[in-house]
């Protein structure tokens, strides 16, 4: 079985299509073999530069394993969360040595606790703080971005990170993009500024897993602007034909 699933996978990735593939009900040994096989190097240095990229998410809890493309469409979102943590820096919310503390991984994470030991998962974007010249075992704030992914999975991502680390992951931010649909709130159309009220956030607490480097404050909001959101996706949606709200 894992062959089978291991060839579906490679043609996947060949082909550029589907962007998704799910295995359900998978036994844990087969899971085991076929996780091996992906993360090996050269498994990835087999593939073209753009596609070893691709994310993997194996939960030991629901038994199924998820294979994602990186796709224009999956990756905006990743770019527009990695802008924000230059922006703070840039508008003085955080100060270069504090900029440097935070480690974009995004690594394979198969530390998982409790229901979810044995699970393994590749983040879309993963800060992890250095404190005092020591790495975070877990991220303080993962990204995860759907496109061809269904919203239930994307939630079943966010019980992965808030349950299966014990809460050690703080923030979780899932961006889904949706085909449109009259009855579901989104980024599109933009609001008037005086009917969008306040902005996400992330608190410096947060960002630092609750060990607030020397110089900030723990409470201080960190805004994730919807408006860069926007105009990242924008620029996508029209090289694609699509057009926003």
């Amino acid at each position: 079985m894992a062959t089978e699933i291991l060839t579906t996978i490679t043609q996947m990735l060949e082909n550029h299509q589907p962007e998704v593939l799910i295995f359900e009900d998978l036994n844990p040994s087969v899971a085991v073999e076929i996780l091996s096989t992906l993360q090996k190097p050269t498994f990835k240095t087999g593939l073209e530069p753009d596609l070893r990229g691709f994310r993997l998410h194996y939960s030991s809890h629901e038994l199924f394993l998820k294979v994602v493309m990186p796709t224009w469409f999956h990756e905006r979102p990743i770019m527009w969360l990695r802008t924000e943590l230059g922006r703070w820096m840039d508008e003085g919310f955080l100060q270069f040595r504090h900029y440097k503390a935070i480690n974009d991984g995004t690594s394979t994470f198969s530390n998982f606790v409790g229901v979810y030991t044995g699970s393994s998962k590749i983040p879309d974007v993963a800060w992890i703080p250095c404190i005092d010249h020591r790495l975070k075992v877990y991220p303080s704030v993962v990204l995860e971005s759907g496109w061809a992914e269904s919203a239930p999975r994307l939630w079943e991502d966010c019980n992965l990170w808030m349950t299966g680390t014990a809460g050690a992951v703080h923030v979780v931010i899932l961006c889904k993009i949706f085909y449109p649909n009259s009855e579901r709130k989104s980024v599109f159309p933009a609001p008037k500024p005086k009917d969008e009220g306040p902005g996400p956030y992330i608190t410096v607490s947060e960002l630092f897993s609750s060990s607030t480097p020397s110089g900030l404050t723990p409470t201080t909001r960190l805004p994730l602007s919807l408006e860069f959101l926007r105009d990242k996706l924008r620029t996508t949606f029209h090289e694609h034909g699509f057009l926003a709200a």
